[in-house]
């Protein structure tokens, strides 16, 4: 180290008897080895920052540059670039890009932005014409980002593909993306669908009749409160319930309780309350005083804040 130390030691040298001879001539050898072996590592540092320091900042700086100008150059695709990649991606790039614009709708119809011109609906048309022999996922992203868009004139592409469908649960996805766009002259066709042999497709057709609100499907809603799978029964009760029905009151009254609902081990503790929220905003309504008084019950003393809030507000 630097300090009084060293310089004790230096003092001591230049002090000692006989000092004045050999100690410098040492001294000068020592200076003339340490200043070649000081202009080697010189050398040496010339030679790794010329060959290595230099260019690889030269390569870094390169890097960081064209990050920048891609950075700032490129914009976001948009629903037109995802039809593209659906229509002439690779096999796995089709189904994600079709996810991918499931989920870009998802963020326009929250902010009114749904494209609606006639050729988005056309490319999307024809996206999904295509789709028909590729992987199911392609067709089942489509439906949903059609019904995302709110814009009827998908309705016979999705009438078609129904249809012609052969799986349950690309048929499920296709009945719950008009439930977002079908009207009552659909009514006709999605009927037949409450007595499908399979419980998917009778719990879609449940949810998408009765996200039409029509009245006159009341007396086609009823029998499905005595179906066999759960689902049917709860989602017919719901239906009912929003069109002015208390025909499905006795299921209300056990989906607006917990202990029925943990008999389901397939049903967490976020699903009974997902459920909850739905039935309450139904149920408070239809005048029932038993349900009235358990949705009074919830408001003050449910587990979940989420479920206690909107009991509140269905009692206003």
């Amino acid at each position: 180290m630097a300090g009084p130390e060293g310089a004790s030691e230096v003092d001591a040298a230049s002090s000692s008897p006989g000092g004045n001879g050999t100690a410098n001539d040492g001294s000068a050898g020592g200076g003339s080895g340490a200043t070649g072996a000081g202009k080697a590592r010189s050398g040496l540092g010339v030679i790794i920052h010329s060959f290595f320091v230099i260019p690889l900042l030269i390569a870094v700086l390169a890097v960081l540059v064209i990050a920048g100008v891609s950075i700032l150059s490129s914009e976001p695709a948009d629903a037109l670039d995802y039809l593209a990649d659906v229509r002439v991606g690779g096999q796995t790039r089709r189904w994600q890009a079709a996810f991918d614009l499931s989920t870009l709708l998802f963020d326009l119809r929250r902010k009114g932005d749904a494209p609606r011109d006639e050729r988005f609906v056309s490319e999307m048309n024809l996206a999904f014409a295509q789709a028909d022999d590729d992987d199911r996922r392609v067709r089942q992203y489509l439906s949903q980002a059609m019904a995302l868009t709110g814009d009827r004139r998908f309705v016979p592409t999705l009438l078609d593909a129904l249809a012609a469908e052969d799986s349950d649960i690309s048929a499920s996805f296709y009945l719950q993306a008009l439930g977002f766009l079908a009207g009552a002259e659909e009514l006709p066709v999605l009927l037949p669908y409450l007595r499908h042999e399979s419980a998917r497709i009778r719990t879609s057709a449940v949810r998408t009749i009765g996200a039409v609100g029509d009245p006159s499907t009341v007396p086609a809603l009823e029998p499905l409160l005595f179906d066999q799978e759960p689902n049917v029964r709860w989602f017919a009760a719901i239906a009912l319930a929003g069109l002015g029905s208390g025909a499905g009151a006795e299921v209300l009254m056990q989906l607006l309780d917990r202990e029925y609902l943990a008999g389901f081990p397939n049903v967490d503790a976020d699903e009974q309350s997902d459920i909850m929220e739905v039935v309450v905003s139904v149920a408070a309504g239809l005048g029932r005083p038993e349900l009235t008084e358990r949705v009074r019950g919830l408001a003050s003393g449910d587990v979940d804040p989420r479920v206690r809030r909107a009991a509140a507000e269905a009692l206003r």
